[in-house]
């Protein structure tokens, strides 16, 4: 169990890091000119196309089905929000202030994806932590039986 806690307790330092460098990241976004965050931008799809590329190699090379289902299912969702993304200026009406509306509100959509993203992440965790403990339980119980069953001398 410690190994897979270890492993656990990574992923969600991994993910605290990502959501310290959002929030910096958007905060600071904030107060830079358009040049500014257009760079900023560059810097973060370049990122994304890395992250991309790896969790394509990881749908590739997967033996298990459900992890391979799992890479897919993000590869597709971060394959439909690029598109989406592409096609938002063309999505978009009126003058400068209805595209920065509509602009803010897929921001506050993706954010809100973001946050429903956590929520399965956590029930995949406590899911993960709930089968290993009952391992652990069923391993104690069988030691127990076993020592009340062994003969005394």
């Amino acid at each position: 169990m410690a190994q897979r806690t270890a492993l656990l307790d990574c992923k969600l330092a991994e993910m605290e890091k990502q959501y310290g460098l959002l929030y910096a990241r958007t905060a600071a976004a904030q107060r830079q000119d358009a040049h500014q965050v257009r760079q900023t931008l560059r810097r973060l799809e370049e990122e994304m196309a890395k992250s991309d590329a790896m969790l394509a190699h990881s749908v590739a090379r997967s033996h298990s089905p459900a992890v391979r289902a799992l890479s897919e299912a993000q590869l597709h969702y971060c394959r439909e929000m690029e598109r989406l993304s592409a096609t938002l200026e063309e999505q978009m009406h009126g003058g400068a202030q209805g595209k920065a509306e509509a602009a803010a509100l897929y921001a506050e959509y993706a954010l809100d994806f973001a946050t429903q993203s956590a929520r399965f992440a956590l029930a995949a965790a406590l899911r993960a932590i709930e089968v290993q403990k009952r391992m652990e339980e069923t391993e104690t119980e069988n030691e127990r039986t076993k020592e009340t069953e062994e003969p005394h001398e």
